[in-house]
């Protein structure tokens, strides 16, 4: 029995696919990363006033 080549398909044979391919999960994860950042800063700056209005 012979296997199917529909596999291949999924990976991409050119620069233009590729791009294609993997803008949204990047997109994704670019979102997540500068979601990540904010939550931290805030956690600080939450932190730093409140250590400074509680002396």
């Amino acid at each position: 029995m012979r296997g199917s080549n529909s596999a291949a398909l999924e990976f991409p044979e050119t620069a233009e696919e590729l791009r294609l391919k993997v803008a949204e999960p990047n997109r994704d994860m670019g979102r997540t990363l500068a979601i990540g950042a904010l939550v931290m800063f805030f956690i600080v700056m939450t932190t730093v006033v409140t250590i400074v209005y509680a002396l």
